[in-house]
C-alpha cells in the first residue's frame, strides 16, 4: 500500500512540474520568439556614402545617424554570419554627457552589449550631439578586468565590423591588421588611471589610422575599459595629432 502511495505520490508531482514548466514557456516564449525573429530576418548590405560635416554648434560629426550605422553594420555581419548583430536604436540605453572627449558641447550616449544582462561582454558606445541625429563618435570598449579569450575574441569581432561599415571596400585581412595594431598600440601605451577617456583627462592617443576623413585610434587607462575609437577628421585636425606627437599613418 505505501508503495502505491509513493508511486502517485510521484506521478503527481511530475504532473505539476510539467505543467509549471508549460506555464513558463508559454508566458516566456512570445516576447523572445519576437526578438529572435527581429535578429534572424534578412539585413540587406547598405554600405554607407560615408561623409563629414558639422552641426550648428560647429561639432564635427559624420554625415549618418546611428540609424543608418544600425543598417549598415547589420548588413555586413548577416552576410558573414546570417544573423542581424545590432538591435534598433530605439532599444539602446543611453545617457546624457554635458560633454565629451571630442566637444564642450552636451551630447547623448547611446550603449549596446551582444547581452545586456552580462556585462563582462564588450559594448558599443555611439555618441550624437545635442540636437544633432549625426554621430560624433563610434567606440567599442572592453573591460579588461573581465577578460577571457572568448570575451575578448568577440571585442575584435565588434571592432572588426565597426571598422568593415566605414571602410567596407578594405579586404578583411587589412581591417583585421588594422583591428589588432590599434587594440595593441592601446596596450603598449597605457595611460595612469588619473588619465581616462574622458572629458578634461583623455590624452592624445599614441597612435592613429586615418582614410576619407574617418580617423581611427584605441585608447586603454588603468582601471578603465580598453577603447576602439572612430571619429570624423579633417586635415586641420589630422595635423593638430601629428603636431601633438601621435603617429598618423593613412590606410591606403
Amino acid at each position: 500500500m505505501k508503495t502505491v502511495v509513493k508511486i502517485v505520490i510521484g506521478v503527481l508531482l511530475v504532473l505539476f512540474a510539467v505543467v509549471g514548466a508549460l506555464i513558463v514557456v508559454m508566458n516566456f516564449l512570445p516576447e523572445q520568439e519576437g526578438v529572435v525573429s527581429t535578429m534572424a530576418e534578412e539585413a540587406p548590405v547598405v554600405a554607407l556614402d560615408v561623409g563629414v560635416t558639422e552641426t550648428e554648434n560647429d561639432v564635427r560629426v559624420f554625415n549618418f545617424t546611428l540609424e543608418d550605422f544600425i543598417a549598415s553594420y547589420n548588413g555586413y555581419y548577416w552576410q558573414d554570419e546570417g544573423v542581424r548583430y545590432l538591435l534598433p536604436a530605439a532599444e539602446w540605453p543611453q545617457e546624457n554627457l554635458e560633454q565629451t572627449v571630442q566637444s564642450a558641447e552636451p551630447a547623448t550616449r547611446y550603449y549596446y552589449r551582444a547581452d545586456a544582462e552580462k556585462w563582462t561582454l564588450p559594448q558599443l558606445r555611439v555618441t550624437v550631439p545635442e540636437g544633432s541625429d549625426k554621430i560624433e563618435e563610434v567606440a567599442v570598449c572592453y573591460d579588461e578586468h573581465s577578460y577571457s579569450e572568448a570575451s575578448y575574441a568577440l571585442f575584435e569581432k565588434d571592432c572588426f565590423y565597426t571598422l568593415k561599415t566605414f571602410f567596407p571596400e578594405l579586404d578583411d585581412r587589412a581591417l583585421t591588421e588594422i583591428v589588432e595594431t590599434v587594440n595593441q598600440s592601446s596596450y603598449d601605451h597605457t595611460f595612469l588611471s588619473s588619465q581616462q577617456y574622458r572629458p578634461g583627462t583623455a590624452q592624445q592617443p599614441p597612435l592613429l589610422y586615418h582614410r576619407d576623413g574617418v580617423a581611427v585610434f584605441g585608447y586603454f587607462a588603468i582601471g578603465a575599459p580598453v577603447h576602439f575609437c572612430v571619429i570624423p577628421v579633417d586635415d586641420e585636425s589630422l595635423a593638430n595629432y601629428a603636431a601633438s606627437g601621435v603617429e598618423v599613418r593613412e590606410i591606403e
